[in-house]
């Protein structure tokens, strides 16, 4: 997996094409996976 860098226009682009709501919804989302795998890290 490789993380990509996400610069503020960007973040905005997104947030504006898909709504703050789904885009918070993602992010609890991937921290929740995340979160649940701790030992693995």
């Amino acid at each position: 997996m490789r993380t990509l860098f996400l610069s503020a226009q960007g973040a905005a682009t997104l947030i504006s094409r898909t709504g703050l709501a789904h885009c918070i919804r993602g992010m609890v989302n991937e921290i929740d996976h995340d979160f649940k795998r701790w030992e693995q890290f």
